[in-house]
């Protein structure tokens, strides 16, 4: 077999696709088992295919006691010669080989001869072999924690998704916008997408009712609640794709981008976020997570070693016991919520999107939108929300008086329509004005020292917080921001400083927003220099590029920077020069 050779450019393998509703998900474990038969027998597919047909041919044999006469003979597909016998015998030892479980043989097998069957082989007996299941450590709220902050928003807002809903990855992304705006709706009253991004409340549950792909031809429904903190980062992505990313995205294309209802929920960078993330990336990108999870893990066990709270023999056993970061994983740890809080079986079935527990469920119960909100107001939200954030179930009262808020919100709109988005460029000037006007003025101070000497101490984070500040409230009124008026940017700090007392637990968190903004000098990791260096240096590839990257070097760092963080990236991805390419392009026209 060539070495060179995808089973998903094989055309039998393609050819049992065309017509078939199978989805993304199914052809991708499909391949795999294939791939692993093709390996194991050191034959292409096709190959196969055309063999064990011409293998399997009805023969005619003459008669040899009647010369006038002949008799059919059929091939017997349990012959020892027979190929398609031999490949799946060579299939479970190849599987064994590799130490795969018993369930995961039976499921490939089941992929096997379901191929073989569409092209009319005729298939050798199989017994299945006893399905064990591996004993599997579940993923716990601080695994989920530390994955979150290594994570992009649009990663955020697909883990908190999956994780309080359970649904698998495969439905997620067939959702859009206009699906979550439906399933919130009990929150909101907004019908124009725009509206709804820029002012849909915070604190959101939405309800979600419908077949998944999986057992959809079984008619097994699944009725289920994503939380307040999933679509707090659902929102908060929106709101960086339709202010932020489209407007510079419009701008460099010259054409207006616009969000729309029926863009992906979950959508890819690499399609403008109107189509969604592909599972390969996902999957990609979490395995990435897995192992850095893995990693904090093992150091964890060292530590306990270290502290004496458990024995160095401990070692090898504990780090098997260390959870592997995927998709499957929400899905996992939300049944297992839902096992602990919610005794009523039926109302699992259903949330979990599995058959009910007797079949003539759907003719006896019928459990209601308020049975599932109920028990998940009840008894899940709190185990489904992860740490730092304000997670609230909104009570019918505080329900009444949102909907009596709403009006007063629609005649404040097309106030905020006059005033138009707010761009990052505009943001960094506004920033520019502020930061300069400070420092100017306040950004050194002389300070007495016992010895009668005087010293000179920078303020700088201090200053750049008090600047964020200020520019949070100069955004507020920005028709009336002056930066000629010296007082009134001076009454920009004055109220600045105020906050900065009031709030001082913030104070960390402000100045790491603020260090995206224009400052002395920007402090990066080893590894994302190594990106904005590789970016930055492809610029010499395209004239006009390079003369902007060069006049205005440190500007367009800082803009690879900030795009990065928004846009997180492999090293092995910005191989891509294409992508590099559509990078700069986007940067320089920010600048």
């Amino acid at each position: 077999m060539d070495n060179d050779y995808d089973v998903r450019n094989d055309v039998y393998f393609t050819g049992y696709f065309s017509g078939s509703s199978a989805n993304e998900i199914s052809e991708e474990k499909y391949a795999k088992e294939i791939a692993k038969l093709c390996k194991a027998i050191d034959m292409e597919f096709g190959s196969l295919i055309e063999k064990c047909q011409i293998q399997q041919r009805t023969k005619i044999v003459p008669n040899e006691d009647n010369p006038n006469e002949s008799y059919l003979i059929e091939f017997d597909a349990n012959n020892p010669n027979s190929l398609a016998k031999i490949a799946q015998d060579k299939f479970v030892d190849f599987c064994k080989d590799k130490d795969n479980s018993n369930v995961t043989i039976n499921n490939g097998v089941i992929v096997i001869r379901t191929f073989l069957k569409s092209y009319d082989i005729d298939l050798p007996k199989w017994t299945p072999l006893e399905e064990k299941y591996d004993d599997w450590t579940p993923l716990t709220k601080e695994d989920f924690i530390f994955v979150m902050k290594d994570s992009s928003l649009p990663h955020q807002s697909l883990i908190t998704f999956m994780l309080s809903t359970g649904i698998r990855i495969g439905d997620c992304l067939t959702f859009t916008i206009r699906d979550f705006m439906e399933a919130t709706s009990d929150s909101h009253e907004f019908k124009d997408v725009n509206d709804f991004i820029d002012n849909a409340p915070d604190d959101m549950l939405g309800y979600w009712e419908f077949e998944p792909k999986k057992t959809s031809r079984y008619n097994i429904k699944c009725a289920t609640v994503n939380s307040a903190e999933s679509s707090n980062y659902i929102l908060q992505n929106l709101r960086r794709i339709k202010n932020q990313y489209l407007p510079r995205k419009s701008k460099r294309l010259k054409k207006e981008l616009k969000i729309s209802k029926d863009d992906a929920l979950f959508g890819s960078h690499h399609k403008m976020y109107k189509e969604p993330m592909t599972v390969k990336s996902i999957t990609d990108q979490f395995t990435l997570k897995s192992h850095k999870l893995h990693e904090w893990r093992v150091s964890q066990i060292k530590n306990q070693i270290a502290q004496g709270e458990c024995s160095e023999e401990d070692f090898e056993l504990l780090e098997k016991e260390i959870p592997r970061f995927h998709a499957h994983g929400c899905r996992k740890y939300f049944i297992n919520v839902l096992d602990k809080k919610c005794p009523d079986s039926r109302l699992r079935s259903l949330m979990e999107g599995h058959k009910p527990p007797s079949k003539n469920d759907p003719s006896y119960v019928k459990k209601s939108k308020k049975d599932v909100m109920d028990v998940y107001k009840d008894s899940l939200w709190e185990s489904l929300t992860l740490e730092n954030i304000d997670a609230r179930v909104m009570t019918s009262k505080e329900g009444e008086e949102l909907k009596k808020e709403l009006a007063d919100v629609k005649a404040q709109l097309e106030a905020q329509k006059k005033i138009g988005n707010i761009n990052i460029q505009v943001e960094e000037d506004i920033w520019k004005v502020l930061f300069s006007y400070y420092r100017s003025k306040h950004g050194m101070v002389e300070k007495y020292i016992e010895e009668g000497e005087f010293e000179i101490k920078d303020y700088k984070k201090e200053a750049d917080v008090l600047c964020q500040y200020a520019l949070e409230f100069a955004i507020k009124d920005v028709i009336n921001f002056n930066a000629d008026d010296k007082e009134y940017l001076e009454s920009l700090f004055d109220k600045a400083r105020a906050v900065n007392e009031l709030y001082p637990d913030n104070f960390d968190e402000v100045y790491e927003k603020a260090s995206s903004h224009y400052s002395d000098s920007v402090h990066i990791s080893d590894e994302l220099k190594l990106k904005v260096n590789k970016i930055l240096v492809a610029s010499s590839k395209y004239g006009y590029v390079e003369e902007i990257v060069r006049s205005n070097y440190k500007l367009a760092e800082k803009s690879v920077i900030r795009y990065l963080d928004e846009n997180p990236l492999t090293m092995e991805e910005l191989e891509d020069e294409n992508l590099v390419k559509d990078i700069l392009l986007e940067v320089i026209n920010g600048i």
